[in-house]
């Protein structure tokens, strides 16, 4: 139950206000990735991580109804 997390996806280190058990999930405010917290030395092997959400594609041009103009 430690204070200090590293996030998995991006890296960035975590201080939460207050300790949590094991297992609750926090949200990275950098990256908006979604993981469980783990205690030091747990055993990561069974863990199913959370699939972070995929920001939508800023290149792609949108696409507009014929019917709108």
């Amino acid at each position: 139950m430690s204070l200090i997390h590293d996030c998995p996806h991006c890296g960035k280190r975590l201080k939460l206000a207050k300790p949590v058990a094991d297992g609750v999930r926090v949200k990275c405010p950098q990256c908006t990735n979604v993981f469980a917290v783990r205690a030091k030395g747990a055993d990561l092997s069974a863990s199913n991580p959370v699939r972070p959400k995929v920001a939508p594609r800023k290149d792609r041009p949108r696409v507009r109804s014929a019917a709108v103009q």
